[in-house]
């Protein structure tokens, strides 16, 4: 009678088990299921009210700017190569996003003004028969003014050779000046008519990108960075290749932004993707 009970009592509490056992991992798997659905559900139906959805999609963006800079803030460790190319996807993903929703205007508002004018032809660099210094900085500002005249954005590209300084040593100055003059030759061909490519320093080639959102800045940098990777560089024998790759630094415009602080904003860039390793593009 005894063992009559304790069997009732075991088999009561392994039902009991169970069935909470069974309850968790329904609750678990609906989770995990429905959760993502809810949130889209949610969304969809905050649509139907433009303050209502504009505050929550604000909300959600300034919790996701909150955890980048807890981030960083609290580790210095760059991302591994998948991870690294997986931020940059998603990183010109929403920088399109956030600009096409930044640009939405009513239905009466006046279309943009066309962005349309040549750029100033002046001195040229001896040494890779880009326009100099001079010019850049004339021709930036000229970018700079038009742009804000015709209520559009423009950006700058710093693009400079990794280990410069290495290849000088192993090849010789003669032979770095070309695989040099290679790289700027690809930095041409992958620009736009509408660019302008000049000689910022000695090692540092720029290049002016016109009427270009950030997202569209991007990826004309990223392209530009995929041709000189993707080269196949050859010595002047033309039996050695060598690898060759750049780091680039890329700063949108603003309205309020002088040429000056377009410029420290693209060197700021450029040091963080050298700081970095190879191959890399930092926008700020």
């Amino acid at each position: 009678m005894e063992s009559h009970e304790q069997f009732t009592l075991w088999l009561a509490l392994t039902t009991g088990g169970l069935a909470l056992l069974v309850a968790a991992a329904t609750g678990f798997i609906c989770g995990i299921w429905l959760g993502p659905w809810w949130q889209r559900r949610q969304f969809s139906r905050a649509l139907k009210d433009a303050s209502l959805w504009q505050n929550r999609l604000l909300t959600e963006l300034e919790q996701v700017e909150k955890n980048c800079t807890f981030a960083l803030s609290e580790s210095q460790k760059p991302f591994p190569p998948d991870r690294q190319n997986r931020l940059e996807k998603v990183q010109s993903r929403l920088i399109e996003s956030l600009q096409r929703l930044a640009n939405l205007r009513g239905n009466h508002s006046s279309p943009p003004a066309v962005f349309q004018f040549e750029w100033i032809n002046d001195a040229h660099s001896a040494s890779s028969g880009l326009p100099d210094r001079s010019t850049f900085d004339l021709n930036l500002k000229h970018m700079l003014d038009y742009g804000t005249s015709c209520h559009t954005t423009s950006a700058l590209l710093l693009v400079r050779m990794d280990r410069h300084d290495s290849a000088l040593r192993r090849y010789g100055s003669s032979e770095t000046h070309q695989l040099l003059q290679k790289m700027i030759a690809l930095v041409i061909r992958s620009a736009r008519d509408t660019d302008l490519i000049c000689q910022f320093d000695e090692q540092t080639i720029s290049v002016l990108l016109p009427n270009l959102t950030p997202a569209q800045a991007w990826r004309q940098a990223e392209m530009i960075r995929d041709s000189i990777r993707t080269h196949h560089f050859l010595l002047e024998n033309g039996q050695q290749e060598v690898i060759v790759t750049a780091s680039s630094g890329l700063s949108c415009s603003q309205p309020q932004n002088n040429p000056e602080e377009l410029i420290q904003s693209a060197r700021r860039a450029l040091a963080k993707a050298e700081s970095l390793g190879r191959n890399r593009l930092i926008a700020e």
